[in-house]
């Protein structure tokens, strides 16, 4: 049986578990049903020899879960670029070139700093601190399907790791 006739098979079968799987995680209906999308998108493309339903529902979980955290990314990215640009116009209206110079030095190493955590203390910073308002740890940790005190765990490890990066900048 070839590939794509496997997966509209797992389409069938599987499409409202991993549907329901992602909706319980970006809480939008319609974004779950964009990434539901993506994710057989690549489990399409992906080199996957089908031996049972479990392994193809773990496969599937799989695909899903890496496409919610690359939304997780890109949205994290867009505000951040967006939080960056407000902070850069709120320094340009200050007097002085060197505050406005200070500031966006700063900012810089911040991001910096950021990319240089591990994957999942840049997942729950973004969430915890670089939304509109801050997500509360409880609702992090339902998103990422983990415990409350692992999320603060991995938010203690992530501030205590950015600030000695951001000392050994200085």
């Amino acid at each position: 049986m070839a590939n794509h006739e496997v997966i509209a098979q797992l389409f069938e079968r599987h499409y409202h578990e991993i549907y329901r799987y992602i909706k319980y995680r970006v809480g939008d209906p319609l974004l779950a049903d964009d990434l539901t999308a993506t994710t057989y998108l690549c489990a399409l493309t992906a080199k996957f020899t089908y031996t049972s339903d479990r392994k193809a529902r773990a496969f599937l979980r799989k695909i899903a879960n890496a496409r919610f955290i690359d939304h997780l990314r890109s949205a994290a990215y867009k505000r951040a670029s967006l939080s960056s640009v407000d902070a850069l116009a709120n320094l340009l209206r200050t007097p002085s070139f060197e505050q406005e110079s200070d500031g966006r030095l700063q900012i810089a190493k911040l991001e910096k700093a950021i990319s240089q955590l591990t994957l999942m203390q840049q997942q729950v910073v973004n969430l915890r601190y670089f939304q509109q308002e801050p997500i509360p740890i409880k609702e992090i940790a339902l998103k990422l399907n983990t415990s409350p005190p692992i999320i603060k765990s991995r938010l203690h490890r992530a501030k205590r790791s950015l600030r000695r990066l951001l000392k050994d900048e200085e």
